[in-house]
């Protein structure tokens, strides 16, 4: 998750167009998701500055999409 988004989701929890439920849903997995074929590092924008990388080798191409997926989902 960036800076810009983290931000922008708690200006909408303290204005009320989300819930502090929700949130903590978007939360969930931050700063990092373990999945049985990789780890997320959801993370990493906000200590890097860079977006976390997909490292492809060894993995199957529904595995990556799985990643893909989730990276984008959290971001």
């Amino acid at each position: 998750m960036s800076p810009e988004r983290l931000a922008a989701l708690l200006a909408e929890v303290s204005a009320g167009a989300v819930t502090p439920a929700a949130a903590l849903e978007l939360l969930r997995h931050f700063p990092s998701e373990q999945l049985p074929f990789a780890s997320l590092d959801h993370h990493r924008t906000l200590r890097q500055g860079q977006p976390e990388v997909i490292f492809c080798a060894g993995k199957t191409v529904e595995q990556v999409v799985v990643i893909a997926e989730r990276l984008v989902a959290a971001s």
